[in-house]
């Protein structure tokens, strides 16, 4: 048997461009898939808990259990080698001094492990397209294999009994803490469809805790639907202290509301936005059963 190790990294769409690199890896090479997401501090549960893998051929398991204990990776055995966190450079993973951000070569491929980290950039079976935005050219990755990951049917049941929004709203998602954003510009782009289409309510997604007041205040005629409240003063939501399975399933109940909404005002500087642009353009959707039409303002 032969391994390939995904080792979590970034957020809840960094995390996943990169598990359909390790994904296409694993294809191509016949390994078996382990994805390390719970010994991540932003993720901190296992991948099956929240997750699968629809049709990829791949045999995969979240944790170290399967890997015999002789191996070693790097002259590591598996339980020194599981806790140890890559290390990010300015373009790439860095594990035991090796880049681990790379395809598979000729120099590793007879290892009996490999190691990926990162974003799914430079793997081979990925076809990376453009596609534009509002004028600003975002990156679509389109596999060339026919898988999904989707979340598991309990989420997916829970997610269907969240309340419904039974008229035309505008979703936002509002980045900035890490990344920054104007929240002016969304403001006042909620006032032209308003102007526009006369809706009224706004759904917020966002990671700023002062979002939700501002747009009260700025948007006195409209309802405004906030379901996370992040706390003030972070730096990034995934870090965030608490209970990891809530904080996901939070995460998803954003992306059920936006992909249900008739209008969508992105944070393009964000891979989340980013993330469920894509479902939209390559209709592949984590969430089963939610399809989306939703106009990108």
């Amino acid at each position: 048997m032969k391994f390939i190790i995904y080792k979590s990294t970034g957020g809840l769409a960094h995390n996943l461009n990169g598990l359909k690199a390790a994904i296409n890896i694993a294809q191509k090479t016949k390994r078996i898939l382990i994805i390390d997401s719970k010994n991540y501090a932003a993720f901190g549960v296992n991948f099956g808990d929240i997750f699968e893998i629809k049709n990829s051929g791949v045999t995969y398991y979240d944790n170290y259990d399967i890997i015999p204990r002789h191996m070693k990776y790097k002259g590591k055995t598996i339980d020194e080698f599981k806790n140890e966190t890559p290390r990010y450079t300015s373009k790439f993973y860095i594990l035991f001094n090796d880049n681990v951000s790379k395809d598979i070569s000729e120099s590793n491929k007879n290892d009996d492990i490999f190691v990926y980290v990162g974003t799914g950039a430079g793997i081979s079976n990925n076809i990376l397209n453009n596609i534009s935005v509002n004028n600003r050219r975002i990156r679509r990755e389109r596999n060339i294999n026919n898988y999904n990951i989707v979340v598991k049917k309990e989420i997916e049941e829970r997610l269907n009994t969240e309340e419904i929004i039974d008229e035309p709203y505008v979703a936002v998602h509002f980045r900035n803490t890490d990344i920054k954003n104007d929240i002016n510009v969304y403001i006042n782009k909620i006032k032209d469809l308003n102007n526009k289409t006369k809706i009224k309510i706004v759904y917020l997604a966002s990671d700023y805790n002062k979002a939700y007041d501002i747009m009260v205040e700025n948007l006195p005629d409209m309802k405004i639907i906030r379901k996370t409240i992040p706390p003030d003063n972070i730096h990034n939501l995934h870090y965030v202290k608490g209970d990891k399975y809530e904080m996901m399933y939070e995460s998803l109940r954003d992306i059920y509301y936006i992909l249900k909404s008739n209008y969508f005002i992105p944070s393009i500087n964000s891979g989340f936005s980013r993330m469920i642009i894509n479902m939209v353009k390559t209709n592949k959707y984590m969430i089963p059963n939610v399809r989306s039409k939703f106009k990108v303002i």
